[in-house]
């Protein structure tokens, strides 16, 4: 594979992306968040990318927000200290999340969509019922912000922070097995979707990790050049691990080849602050400081080739259910 081909952009704020996230199971939909305290469903409706409904429940800077693995529920989450979850159907607020006592950096979903974990620039971690947002429990143990968090295929739960670790959770005892070797902030991590005990991480200190988290250290670290890395994922079918980072790059790696890059390129001016693949593993969203969202092929075909992106990224045959943008009546 020579690289990646940008196939659709939708200009998501004009005060730049904070996220965007393909939905999950049965629907259609890239949820983005930006710093005007406002977040957007897009509908991919074919060939466009449409504004299906937009959100201004928060009162501060959107910071991330994810789809429950049933695709029911979507939730974001805010500088202003809370987390918000939502009915997919019907586009309404079922439940808020306000454990924290600070901004809240990062929210995902439980493989069993029961329970949301929320992030904080307070330095703990919440676990939180996601149809009610009865506390459930805290995680302490990171000494500065935590950034984001992943769950395993297993359920086991990882955290990165500013104190250049990255914790891994046995939830039912709130304890937690420090791994370190970051040597500046660890802004993402992201477990494998084959494997449960291999997690990638990306930090501000030019480097992409591999752990085992099972001996609890690393097993490969992959230079950036320069490039402060801000977000990582794997895609669905675990055959692609993609970082991001302050300029622009994206760089797509195979898990079995981690020491070469499949491309390298760039789509946006500025950071890039997530990625995220859809659940076919074909295609990826980037969002970024510039404000725009960018939809890409992996495959590298040319773009006329991919006018159907709805029926290209394959909803039904990967999930099981309809496809569509039937959701909240659209």
């Amino acid at each position: 594979m020579k690289g990646i081909s940008n196939v659709k952009q939708f200009c998501g704020h004009p005060n730049g992306c904070s996220f965007a996230k393909f939905s999950t199971a049965g629907s259609s939909f890239i949820l983005i968040g930006s710093d005007d305290e406002s977040s957007k469903l897009l509908s991919i409706d074919h060939e466009e990318l449409k504004e299906a409904c937009s959100f201004h429940d928060h009162r501060g800077y959107v910071n991330h927000g994810d789809f429950s693995y049933d695709g029911k529920k979507f939730a974001t989450c805010s500088n202003d200290k809370t987390a918000i979850v939502y009915s997919l159907e019907t586009g309404k607020a079922v439940s808020q999340i306000t454990h924290h006592n600070f901004g809240v950096s990062w929210c995902t979903f439980s493989p069993d969509s029961a329970v949301l974990c929320t992030c904080s620039w307070d330095n703990s971690i919440a676990l939180s019922c996601a149809e009610t947002g009865r506390f459930v429990g805290n995680l302490l143990g990171h000494r500065n912000p935590v950034t984001s968090a992943d769950f395993s295929i297993s359920g086991q739960l990882a955290t990165s922070s500013w104190d250049k670790m990255i914790r891994i959770w046995d939830i039912s005892k709130g304890v937690s097995c420090p791994m370190s070797g970051h040597i500046d902030v660890v802004w993402g991590v992201a477990y494998s979707p084959t494997n449960a005990h291999v997690l990638a991480s990306v930090s501000r200190d030019s480097t992409t990790s591999i752990w085992d988290t099972r001996m609890g250290g690393r097993v490969a670290t992959l230079s950036d050049g320069s490039v402060k890395m801000n977000c990582v994922t794997f895609s669905p079918n675990g055959e692609y691990l993609v970082s991001a980072g302050s300029r622009s790059n994206i760089t797509l790696r195979h898990p079995s080849n981690l020491g070469q890059q499949l491309t390298h390129t760039s789509g946006h001016r500025g950071r890039i602050n997530s990625v995220s693949f859809s659940p076919c593993s074909r295609f990826l969203a980037t969002a970024g400081e510039d404000g725009l969202v960018n939809i890409w092929d992996t495959t590298n075909p040319v773009k006329d080739d991919v006018d159907d992106l709805s029926n290209m990224l394959n909803y039904s045959d990967m999930m099981g259910k309809n496809a569509g943008s039937a959701a909240m009546g659209l």
